[in-house]
């Protein structure tokens, strides 16, 4: 009996003495006979025998798998977090090294062209000559020519400012180009 209140403490009635069955530790602890078995294969709660329990046994037995099973989330919850911060900085990784490798194409695509392009410009700036020689049918063949390949290096140039966004249409970017290309003009 507690000196205050003058109550009976567990002790007192007997409480940690007291034998149960496994259908009455299952009600004790709020389960199932069938999951009283269990945890005690499990080795959680202490058997007195067959079909018998000490009740105090049952409950420091279903307390203690308790407090395991809210640790063991405890780390897994940690442990996933600590999952999602590595991918999302792997994520970040990827990104940068997939906007590297898109700038060296590009810069590997446009240095293709100049070395496609520079001479080809020598090459048609010949052809005038090579198909006539009447000087004012060879000029103004020259000055198409240079119309055409100025009107390409203008589209170019646009190219190297302002690369098309990659969800754009083609169709869109041939068009825009155009139009800067009127503007220009």
């Amino acid at each position: 009996m507690t000196a205050k209140t003058g109550h009976k403490t567990p002790k007192d009635v007997g409480f940690f003495k007291l034998e149960v069955s496994t259908e009455v530790a299952g009600e004790i602890a709020g389960m199932s006979a069938e999951r009283i078995r269990q945890l005690t294969k499990e080795g959680w709660i202490e058997k007195l025998g067959p079909n018998r329990y000490l009740a105090a046994a049952v409950v420091s037995g279903v307390l203690a798998y308790k407090d395991d099973q809210i640790a063991r989330l405890s780390r897994a919850g940690s442990s996933s977090k600590l999952q999602d911060a590595r991918a999302a900085e792997i994520e970040v990784r990827t990104a940068e090294r997939l906007k590297t490798l898109q700038r060296l194409g590009r810069d590997e695509g446009l240095a293709v062209v100049d070395a496609v392009l520079g001479p080809m410009r020598s090459d048609l700036q010949s052809v005038p000559a090579r198909v006539t020689k009447d000087l004012a049918l060879r000029r103004r063949l020259e000055g198409e020519l240079n119309g055409v390949l100025d009107s390409a290096a203008d589209r170019a140039r646009t190219f190297r400012r302002r690369p098309p966004a990659d969800d754009e249409p083609a169709g869109n970017r041939h068009a825009r180009r155009a139009a800067a290309a009127e503007k220009r003009a």
